[in-house]
């Protein structure tokens, strides 16, 4: 059961069951929003980089649109450099 679960698999199940809603939408062509801080907290390096991977996929599935806070360098290392911004105080700078 869910109740087992470590911090990182509840993680994931978390945003597997929102990804989920996403997808039952009777209007695939309106754009979602999907806000997400700290995407790698729990979880181990190869399974933030598998996990990235399958919210690209979802990403044009589902046509949403992913913002996520990370410090992970196996994460920023998966995406392309004009997908990074760095938000610093007043300033946001792309790519980075």
């Amino acid at each position: 059961t869910e109740f087992n679960f470590s911090t990182g698999e509840y993680f994931l199940l978390s945003v597997l069951k929102i990804i989920q809603t996403f997808s039952n939408r009777r209007d695939q062509r309106e754009l979602r929003l999907l806000i997400i801080d700290e995407i790698d907290i729990a979880l181990h390096p190869l399974a933030q980089k598998r996990f990235i991977e399958k919210l690209l996929q979802w990403m044009c599935e589902f046509n949403l649109l992913i913002v996520f806070a990370t410090h992970s360098l196996p994460i920023l290392e998966s995406l392309n450099a004009s997908d990074i911004y760095l938000v610093e105080n007043d300033k946001i700078y792309n790519p980075i």
